[in-house]
Order: structure tokens, then C-alpha cells, then sequence
């Protein structure tokens, strides 16, 4: 067997980590940089767990469904500002978990969806996670006859 360098071998190693981490998070974002941490997706059952198990240390978890069947909706745009009025998060189409990384403070959360807007206030604390369930009518082709 032919032996690899050391740059082939990490090379190969690298890209076996991101199919990997790819396999695992296809419908999962998660950010860490300008603005808020976030996790979002959870689509499917198994996708759900690994999100709750990542989303523990996250001080804000949005969940997002359809009124009547409690069905999830992955198709929410969401923004959280401060109290001063300052962007912390802006997302298109989130859901159906979003697990936010906010400092203690209180924000204003605005999500949009099957052309209604709502709009929540909500505190958070350091060490604690606060949850907030938003609901929206089904789409036509799910609502009951």
C-alpha cells in the first residue's frame, strides 16, 4: 500500500470532518460571529434531539408551529433587537427550532410567516433558558375540510 504525506492525509481527514459535520447538520445552521449565536432547524425527529442536547446553553429557544395541529413550520423569518432597538439576529426562514445565544437583557422578537407578522417581548438571564412558542394558522392544504 502506498504510503500518504502528511498534507494528504489532513487533506483527506479534513473533508471526511465536513461530510461528516454536513451528514449531521444538512437542515441545521448555526452561527457564531457578528451578532447573536444561533442553532436552527430541526425538521426531523432525530435532527430535533441533536438540536436540544446542542441548544442547552442557549438562553432562548423560539419554537415555531401551525395552530390546531401543532404541526412545526421551518419557513419563519425572524429579527430580535435589544432594547435599544439594535439588530441582534435577522433569519430567513427559521425554524422549527431556533435556539439564540443572547446576553441578559430584554429584546422585542418579530416573526413573520403565512403573511402575518407577530411581534413578542421577552427577557433573558445568564445560566437560564426561556422558551416562547409562536403559532400560526396551517396552510390551506393542511387545514381541516
Amino acid at each position: 500500500m502506498k504510503r500518504m504525506g502528511w498534507r494528504a492525509t489532513f487533506a483527506s481527514a479534513a473533508v471526511l470532518a465536513g461530510l461528516a459535520g454536513a451528514a449531521i447538520g444538512m437542515a441545521t445552521a448555526a452561527q457564531d460571529g457578528p451578532g447573536a449565536a444561533y442553532l436552527n432547524g430541526g425538521a426531523g425527529e432525530e435532527e430535533r434531539q441533536e438540536l436540544q442536547q446542542q441548544g442547552a446553553g442557549y438562553t432562548l429557544l423560539l419554537r415555531f408551529a401551525n395552530r390546531g395541529s401543532g404541526a412545526y413550520r421551518a419557513d419563519v423569518d425572524v429579527e430580535i433587537r435589544d432594547a435599544k432597538g439594535a439588530a441582534q439576529l435577522q433569519l430567513a426562514q427559521a425554524g422549527p427550532l431556533l435556539y439564540v445565544r443572547l446576553p441578559s437583557g430584554s429584546y422585542q422578537i418579530t416573526a413573520r410567516a403565512a403573511g402575518q407578522t407577530q411581534t413578542r417581548r421577552i427577557s433573558v438571564a445568564d445560566g437560564a433558558q426561556r422558551e416562547l412558542v409562536l403559532y400560526w394558522a396551517a396552510p390551506p392544504d393542511e387545514q381541516e375540510p
